[in-house]
């Protein structure tokens, strides 16, 4: 069993972005990250590209972006494993999405691997936002089948950053 939890917040704006990929590799828990259409090795730049394409696109009201959190249950227990989930997780949303990502070990709020996942909500090809709702369905049957396993699905509204 794996829950994905997808936490959206319009009020962060552009700090919730920094701050958001920021946090995946500064916890103390990080055991690995990448991103598929940004830097790779820098939040701060990964965040000021993300913010790009939304200005570009005239785009910067509302969800600035989807962070997802996938955490595994007591049967993945291996780190390559849980990475490579993660990895091909993140793969789905391309070409069209800017994803950065990362997994942590267990911590206070997870007692088990997770990854965290952080998705523009515009699409750095069209334009187009991201619908939360159709989405993230079609990902849940998609990592049921990546994951061989059920998924809970549960999506989260923040009202800060």
């Amino acid at each position: 069993m794996a829950v994905i939890k997808v936490i959206r917040n319009t009020y962060g704006g552009v700090e919730y972005i920094r701050n958001t990929c920021s946090y995946i590799i500064r916890s103390p828990y990080i055991k690995n990250y990448s991103a598929f259409g940004v830097c790779a090795f820098d939040p701060k730049r990964a965040a000021e590209q993300m913010v790009d394409v939304r200005r570009f696109f005239h785009k910067e009201s509302g969800n600035p972006l989807f962070h997802v959190i996938i955490a595994f249950d007591d049967e993945i227990k291996n780190e390559k494993a849980a990475w490579n989930y993660i990895v091909n997780s993140a793969l789905w949303f391309l070409p069209d999405y800017q994803v950065f990502f990362g997994m942590h070990g267990k911590d206070e709020e997870c007692p088990h691997l997770h990854g965290h996942l952080v998705i523009n909500s515009v699409s750095y090809k069209t334009g187009k936002m991201l619908n939360s709702g159709g989405v993230m369905q079609q990902f849940k049957i998609a990592a049921e089948k990546l994951f061989k396993c059920k998924c809970t699905l549960i999506f989260l509204d923040k009202k800060d950053s």
